[in-house]
């Protein structure tokens, strides 16, 4: 027993240490303090970034494809078996004086050769220059420049992506707002038919209905809120941040100053867009890659070095350097040049007349697309406008709306408390006003949304379409 209280006491111990005495201190974010922390922190920005600098690295060592390419390599061997002897014939001169050319007789000899270890070395060295180094070259310094324009599209998407989801927290955070305070007057509703029906001014049914109206509302709350919380999390995943650590939003709705001829698009170039950039540069490499190609079919110059000395004793036995022209000599050595011209290439269908052909139709179908994306731009900066203005008019006319509504609502309100309306009307006027207010939010939503679209696809600051805020 004693032992099990123990157990408990521990448990309960480590489960008061886990939780923080103090909560940990929510941090406040503004529109451009959560764009900052988004290009810092954000995760596919940081691995773009990295990938940036492996094309840094190849650009900046890109001359070392001149380097000769250089192998070394020494053998030490020793066969299974003893040589053995070696027996040949040896002359042996007469007593006559010499010069007359005749021996006495042949004497035989046998020598025994060594059974020992031989060191050889090899050093080969080569260098190849082909017309393709040149191209490979331009090639690292083009993807270099592309790996550029790729990080900076990169931060253009997450700066585009976290003003929207900025934006759809706080309008997500003021359609709660609205609801609460609808449910709050649904409560203050039902009390007051409360009243009136234990003054016997209302019957049993409007009383039911006022209750309805009112537990109703708060499943719609629930999943508001838990829609905004889920939203929320996706937000910190953008920004690149713990995702346990709270977050208040700073910040509201408001509608730009913008007027409808502000924006024209002849000040403008299509070609600054990101996905116009983005195809500008393939295109740029692909045709590099093209030259590249061509290029094998010219000359190539081979410079070739080679040298193999080889110990002439026994290498465990004999001094390596003592007497370097004796005990070292060179079987192959050489120095050469060679100059090799592809022929096969030239041939009509060969490998290489077929790959140049595919590359010719792939520059024509890379500079149809290029053409394709530039109208689909023109086409999605008209429609983003006539998008701006339509939201433009509806809002005038919602926000005219939502004084009626509010209105309407309030007389509602006190005719129901003073007996000349029913509970119908008053949550029919209810209604109207909660629609009222999402079609102005809609509207000024979709206004923002739409100019932080047009600010990314023509690459300026999204500055530059507001004048002001009212």
């Amino acid at each position: 027993m004693r032992l099990l209280n123990k157990r408990v006491f521990c448990v309960l111990l480590y489960a008061v240490l886990a939780v923080p005495l103090w909560p940990e201190e929510a941090l406040v974010l503004t529109l451009e303090d959560a764009v900052s922390q988004a290009l810092t922190h954000n995760l596919s920005i940081r691995r773009t970034r990295l990938d940036l600098e492996s094309k840094k690295l190849i650009r900046d060592t890109v001359f070392n494809q001149f380097y000769p390419r250089i192998t070394a390599s020494a053998t030490l061997s020793r066969l299974h078996e003893a040589p053995g002897t070696v027996s040949g014939l040896i002359p042996v001169p007469p007593d006559s004086p010499p010069g007359s050319g005749i021996y006495d007789y042949v004497a035989t000899y046998e020598q025994e050769i060594p059974h020992t270890w031989n060191l050889s070395t090899n050093i080969q060295a080569s260098l190849t220059l082909t017309f393709q180094l040149v191209g490979g070259i331009e090639l690292a310094f083009m993807d270099y420049e592309r790996g550029l324009e790729t990080l900076e599209k990169a931060r253009k998407q997450v700066e585009r992506d976290v003003r929207k989801a900025f934006y759809q927290l706080i309008l997500s955070r003021e359609q709660l707002s609205i609801m609460e305070e609808s449910l709050k007057a649904a409560e203050a509703r039902y009390q007051q038919t409360e009243r009136l029906f234990q003054n016997g001014l209302v019957d049993r049914q409007t009383l039911l209905s006022a209750r309805v109206a009112w537990e109703s509302m708060k499943p719609q709350i629930a999943q508001l809120s838990m829609a905004y919380e889920n939203a929320l999390l996706n937000f910190k995943m953008l920004l690149g941040m713990d995702l346990e650590h709270p977050v208040v939003l700073e910040g509201e709705i408001t509608t730009p100053a913008l007027s409808l001829t502000s924006i024209d698009l002849s000040r403008f170039s299509l070609d600054r867009s990101p996905e116009i950039q983005e195809l500008v540069k393939a295109l740029q490499m692909q045709r590099i890659q093209r030259q590249i190609t061509a290029s094998s079919r010219l000359p190539v110059l081979t410079f070739t070095l080679t040298a193999d000395p080889t110990f002439q004793g026994d290498p465990f036995a004999d001094p390596w350097f003592e007497d370097m022209d004796t005990m070292w000599k060179q079987r192959s050595g050489m120095f050469g040049i060679t100059v090799t011209v592809p022929v096969d290439p030239w041939i009509p269908a060969s490998q290489t007349w077929v790959n140049l052909s595919n590359q010719d139709r792939t520059l024509e179908a890379m500079e149809l697309q290029l053409e394709e994306a530039l109208r689909g731009t023109y086409l999605k900066v008209r429609s983003l406008l006539d998008s701006i203005r339509t939201a433009q008019e509806n809002l005038k006319a919602h926000e005219a709306n939502l004084e009626l509504a509010r209105t309407s609502y309030q007389l509602a309100e006190e005719a129901y408390g003073s007996g000349l309306k029913d509970l119908v009307a008053v949550m029919d006027a209810e209604t109207q006003l909660r629609q009222a207010q999402f079609s102005v939010l809609s509207d000024r939503i979709q206004i923002l949304t739409n100019l932080i679209d047009l600010s990314y696809t023509l690459n300026v600051p999204f500055e530059t379409f507001i004048g002001g805020q009212e």
